[in-house]
């Protein structure tokens, strides 16, 4: 059981160090992006915003599946985990097919603009 909560740890101070890292990278990516004029930049860099917002419910689930046993939980909050990451699975989802909308709306309204060269770095 002990084994158990350790591994609840660990997986915490993955989803801290990959949220830290995603804030950094949207930051950079979207100042970039609207800087230079990039739709792809932006686009990531939205992209990493929604990586937050999934690491910030894995995050949660973690914390709360870390609980004890109680009167209305007699077996732990183990499932909090698995919910958390249903939760995350439907966000990607939903952004996915936000960006597949964007994406075709661009290609056929055939509007072509071109970055400034800062976006290539």
């Amino acid at each position: 059981m002990e084994e158990r909560y350790s591994e609840l740890r660990e997986g915490e101070r993955g989803a801290i160090v990959s949220l830290v890292s995603y804030i950094i990278l949207a930051i950079l990516k979207l100042t970039i992006g609207i800087y230079a004029g990039s739709v792809a930049l932006r686009a990531d860099g939205f992209n990493n915003v929604t990586d937050i917002i999934v690491s910030i419910a894995v995050l949660i689930g973690l914390r709360v599946s870390q609980k004890p046993p109680d009167k209305n939980h007699p077996y732990g909050h183990w499932k909090a985990e698995t919910v958390a990451a249903l939760i995350a699975s439907f966000i990607i989802m939903v952004v996915g097919i936000q960006v597949l909308i964007d994406a075709f709306g661009s290609f056929f309204s055939g509007s072509v603009e071109s970055p400034a060269p800062i976006a290539a770095w």
